[in-house]
């Protein structure tokens, strides 16, 4: 799943940002293209998705924008005729976020694996709130160029977290870490 959501963010992301370099290149070779030595079964696959993401690829449709993931959508600079929209789906997407945030928080938070009654969210809002900028004024921890994250915990509330990542200069994640909400009727 990583792989095939990294060809198709990889395909949407500006290959002149710095952040991003040889992002398109790496994904090239995950698409078999400029390889060469692969099995024959590599190569199989290596087409197939190839031909899935290229078979579902349509021209850029504004009409599409409400679906267009923050950051990856028509960058400033090319014209709109010659882009294309491809289909990113939406589960694979959270699923690996939240993959992402655990591991974040494992290496940030001493080895800490967010179990329950702990709950993960993943927000990509196109703004950020106001409101949200002022908690994550704490430090920045930096993965390499492509990644950027930044940490808040509540005082006392070791358990809560509110995350921000930016991969390659591009896609901009929120997370929360948060214990389910309480009822005012008692325990539950």
């Amino acid at each position: 799943m990583e792989e095939k959501l990294f060809v198709r963010f990889a395909m949407c992301v500006d290959p002149r940002k710095q952040a991003a370099s040889g992002v398109w290149k790496k994904a090239r070779r995950a698409l078999g293209i400029g390889v060469t030595g692969l099995s024959e079964s590599e190569k199989r696959i290596r087409k197939a998705l190839k031909d899935e993401i290229i078979g579902k690829a349509k021209i850029y449709d504004k009409s599409a924008e409400a679906s267009v993931i923050p950051g990856l959508g028509p960058h400033v600079g090319f014209p709109n005729a010659p882009q294309i929209q491809i289909e990113i789906p939406a589960h694979d997407v959270h699923e690996v976020a939240k993959k992402i945030l655990r591991g974040c928080e494992f290496w940030l938070s001493d080895g800490r694996i967010v179990e329950p009654p702990y709950e993960l969210e993943v927000f990509m809002p196109s703004e950020i709130p106001k409101e949200l900028e002022s908690h994550l004024k704490f430090g920045e921890d930096y993965l390499g160029p492509g990644c950027r994250i930044r940490r808040a915990v509540p005082a006392g509330e070791s358990g809560t977290a509110i995350y921000e990542i930016v991969v390659w200069d591009t896609w901009k994640l929120f997370f929360s870490i948060l214990p389910p909400e309480t009822r005012g009727d008692g325990p539950t």
